[in-house]
């Protein structure tokens, strides 16, 4: 809806004030590998969605559902924010070049624009939000979050991964 690009606008306005390295990193993750973005995004979404509907069987999980479901909700957002800042760098018009805000206006037109075909506009959308949910795994410097952890905890790289069971 126009609404959410608005709000999506108005976060990626935010993002690039007070967090542009993170902002560049996602968007550089999605124009390096976009399927492989779009396929983590989705493939997060669809867990933790899957993970707060479980947790709803019992009365205790039923707290931590809504919490999921709230955190999902607000990463939508943020992969919207990222992926409509994408899809404004990539289209093809010299007017845009180095325009982060007409990128981001220009995207969010786009996609209001092919969000008004019936199935094709709800695939398009739900694919640029997926590749911003997947990009969230990238750094400010561009590492994903494994390479972080490897980095601060180098004991764990030394531990021998080899499967081992069934050998004597």
């Amino acid at each position: 809806s126009f609404a959410a690009l608005v709000a999506a606008i108005a976060l990626a306005l935010v993002m690039r004030k007070f967090m542009p390295e993170q902002l560049a990193s996602m968007g550089a993750a999605i124009a390096d590998g976009p399927g492989a973005t779009m396929m983590r995004g989705a493939l997060g979404a669809f867990g933790a969605a899957l993970v707060g509907i479980l947790l709803f069987v019992s009365v205790v999980g039923a707290p931590v559902a809504f919490i999921i479901f709230g955190l999902l909700s607000l990463a939508s957002y943020v992969g919207l924010a990222v992926g409509l800042s994408v899809l404004g760098a990539a289209l093809p018009f010299e007017s845009l070049r180095g325009k982060p805000t007409r990128q981001l206006v220009a995207g969010a037109t786009t996609l209001f624009i092919i969000a008004q075909v019936p199935v094709i506009g709800w695939a398009f959308g739900a694919a640029l939000v997926f590749a911003g949910l997947g990009a969230m795994e990238v750094g400010p410097n561009g590492e994903t979050m494994n390479a972080m952890a490897l980095k601060r905890y180098p004991e764990v790289a030394a531990i021998d991964h080899r499967h081992t069971a069934g050998s004597s």
